[in-house]
């Protein structure tokens, strides 16, 4: 499918051809595969930046010298090449080619019109923007910019022209999530987010825009009947999350494959968030830093249309590692990211939102890992993404056939007790977390602790065949709880 867009410079419309995730452009004419018409650099017309972006800018090459590497570059993402320029007498007003020639062996794209005087940043509109589609993305990106003319009778202006290369750092990848819808029943309704396929696609194209991944795949599970009570306040949370944690090994899901659970427990948002609410809660996945633990790649968010990708998009940033940007009410100190760059209000960077095929003013926008109303995403934040999604395709443990490995997992918060304990039965041993010495039956053991992002508390992991009694220290807080409900459950 190939979607037609409209490009202006100056008094000039000309015809863009962009492509589709899966579709390169079509060239214009120059570029169908006869032998390009033979251009000069176009007087007058100066290219003063070359700019890509996959959704936060990376500045290519500039008037001014060499820029220091941005953020990295993904094979197989779609791509925006944005051309800054400026015009000045030398220029005699007529039309312009702007020709864009890649090291993929396909024609050079073309575009035609009347420039602008200059490009203004917040302005797409004042810049030559080229749509590359991913497949022209490669593991090296090799250009030559021209603004041209026809040569007959004009000298050669060398400053319309600009040539380079850069490495593109990732490799393709795959962001699978698949979405756990959960059937309400504590109101007897029995009601169901949305999961038609319109609705995923909103998912999914959130996703991509923000995930330096090549693409984003999205399935969906059967629902599954919740008869418990989930509360705007976070209780019944705990629950729903440790329904999701067993999904993985019961139903041998991919160590890839991110889950994420969803529900309705009303009608309408508005009813649910009336008095304040929680719209979503994960396990701070950041250790080990690099890929995480498998068991953790989960969280949970409401179903509302009006929140649900946005609140996925953050979640499943927390299943990442990514820590809160202190932008918006009700944060919790401990839970904010020291090392963000910026204040917290801005990205710090501009940003290009591909399937809106809109600019993101970092005076204007957040990180979308804060709370505040217009967020996109910062290319601090981008950047960590980029290292945990390269890796979490690549296996980081190994296990023997039926290798097994007992925990206990103990749900810590200011309500805990002993009848939430349950052994859980893994295929590989648990990584990351915060190491806590645990008093287990009298012996000492090391447990590993996992913080909720926006509830007090978290889950610990016990290592012990047995468990009647455990006693720890969380955060200043004592818990010695005695198990009152014996029962295996496999994870």
């Amino acid at each position: 499918m190939r979607a037609n867009a409209t490009l202006r410079l100056g008094l000039g419309i000309l015809a863009l051809a962009c492509g589709s995730e899966s579709e390169p452009p079509t060239p214009s004419a120059g570029g169908t595969g006869s032998a390009p018409v033979e251009l000069v650099g176009a007087p007058g017309v100066d290219v003063t930046q070359v700019a890509i972006y996959q959704a936060v800018e990376r500045v290519l090459w500039t008037e001014s010298g060499m820029p220091p590497a941005g953020v990295p570059l993904v094979e197989g993402r779609d791509s925006l090449v944005r051309v800054f320029y400026r015009t000045s007498a030398g220029y005699d007003g007529t039309p312009v080619t702007a020709r864009l020639a890649l090291n993929d062996g396909k024609p050079p794209l073309e575009l035609q019109g009347t420039p602008f005087p200059a490009t203004e940043q917040g302005k797409l509109e004042t810049s030559i923007n080229f749509s590359i589609p991913g497949d022209r993305m490669g593991p090296e990106l090799a250009y030559a910019l021209t603004l041209g003319q026809p040569a007959s009778g004009r000298a050669e202006n060398p400053r319309a022209r600009v040539a380079g290369s850069v490495q593109v750092e990732g490799h393709p990848s795959t962001m699978r999530v698949m979405l756990v819808p959960f059937a309400y029943g504590a109101d007897g309704s029995g009601r169901l987010p949305d999961t038609s396929e319109a609705e995923v696609e909103r998912y999914r194209r959130r996703l991509h825009s923000l995930y330096p991944v090549s693409k984003v795949e999205l399935s969906v599970h059967a629902p599954i009947d919740w008869q418990g009570a989930i509360s705007p306040n976070g209780n019944g949370w705990q629950e729903v999350g440790m329904r999701v944690f067993q999904l993985r090994q019961a139903e041998n899901v991919p160590d890839d494959v991110y889950l994420y659970g969803l529900f309705q427990p009303t009608s309408t948002l508005f009813e649910f968030c009336a008095g304040g609410c929680m719209l979503g809660v994960t396990l701070l996945n950041d250790s080990p830093p690099d890929v995480g633990s498998v068991g953790l790649r989960l969280a949970l968010g409401v179903g509302y249309p009006e929140r649900g990708p946005d609140t996925a998009a953050h979640e499943l940033g927390h299943a990442h590692g990514r820590k809160h940007v202190s932008c918006g009410p009700s944060l919790d100190p401990k839970s904010i990211d020291p090392l963000y760059p910026h204040a917290g209000n801005s990205i710090g960077d501009w940003g290009y939102d591909l399937a809106a095929g809109e600019l993101r003013d970092p005076a204007v926008f957040s990180d979308f890992m804060g709370y505040c109303d217009q967020r996109w995403i910062s290319g601090y934040n981008y950047s960590a993404l980029f290292q945990r999604s390269q890796n979490v395709n690549l296996p980081n443990i190994t296990v023997t056939d039926g290798a097994s490995f007992e925990y206990w997992l103990v749900p810590v918060g200011p309500s805990s007790d002993g009848s939430s304990i349950r052994k859980v039965r893994r295929r590989a041993p648990l990584l990351g977390g915060r190491a806590v010495p645990v008093n287990a039956d009298e012996s000492a053991v090391e447990g590993r602790y996992f913080a909720f992002d926006h509830l007090d508390g978290g889950w610990l992991f016990v290592p012990a065949p047995e468990l009647a009694r455990v006693r720890f220290e969380i955060d200043g807080a004592q818990f010695d709880l005695t198990r009152t409900e014996r029962r295996m459950e496999t994870q």
